[in-house]
Order: C-alpha cells, then structure tokens, then sequence
C-alpha cells in the first residue's frame, strides 16, 4: 500500500470517529434532562465534557490531515450507522442501562481505533493518536463502571 492511499485511510478513520463524536455528543445534549436525573448531573457534565474534549482532538487531527489528497473521496460521507442513537439510549429505564449504551459506545470507539493501529504501514504519530484516544476512552469506560457499581 503506499503512503498517501495508507494517510487516506487514515484520514477516513478519523472523519468516521469524528461523524460518531459528533452525533454521541448532539444526542447527549437532546437529552440532557433526562440523563441529569438518571445520572446526576455532575456525571452527565463530566461524560459531556470527556467527550467533547476527545472530540477536539479528533478534531484537530481531521484538520491537519484534511489538507492532504484524499484517494477514495467516495468514503466521506455521512456514515449510515451511527453507533449509537437516540432510540438506542433508553431513557426511561434504568441508570444502568443508560451507562450500558454508553460503555456499549465507548467500546465500539476503542475497536475502531485499534483498527486503524494495527494497518500494515501506519506511521507511528498516527498509531500514538489512536492509542492515546483508545487510552482515553478506556478511562471513561472505567468511570462509567464505576458509576454503575455504585
């Protein structure tokens, strides 16, 4: 594979993650008032903010990778499966369940990352970024889990 089509991939990895920050996030604060009562607000307001400050980066990596040739423009378009939505995350259930879709999302978030870590010529600025976004997540998901053993 050579470099650019390897940085085009890449470049696709980080608008996918991007689009599905993006829609967690808008969902999130759809519906804030019922997640501030199942969850507290401090909880909601500390998930919101991880999330957005993950979102920054993603952003910012997008952003300097965007000004490069991209070889299968065909890929950046919205993304048809969002991996999560509002139907999914069940708001008149329990606590638990909500922090469930939430983890559920979180994982979904780590896969893609180690995805995109383990191509075959992935340079190793690109590989740190992901790790550190797979780091950053699996700290959320320990939070999370610690919201619901409580």
């Amino acid at each position: 594979m050579n470099k650019r089509k390897q940085k085009s991939d890449f470049l696709y990895g980080v608008f996918v993650l991007r689009e599905q920050l993006h829609t967690y996030l808008d969902i999130l604060d759809k519906h804030r008032k019922p997640l501030d009562a199942h969850l507290g607000e401090t909880t909601t307001l500390r998930i919101l903010t991880n999330k957005k400050v993950l979102l920054e980066r993603v952003e910012d990596k997008f952003m300097a990778l965007s000004r490069m040739t991209i070889s299968n423009a065909e890929n950046f378009e919205p993304y048809e499966s969002p991996w999560i939505n509002s139907d999914g995350l069940p708001l008149s259930n329990s606590k638990r369940s909500i922090l469930k879709v939430l983890v559920d999302f979180d994982k979904v978030v780590m896969v893609w990352c180690y995805f995109f870590i383990t191509a075959e010529e992935i340079d190793a600025d690109d590989a740190g970024f992901m790790l550190s976004l797979i780091q950053d997540t699996k700290f959320e998901i320990d939070n999370l889990i610690a919201e619901l053993e409580q």
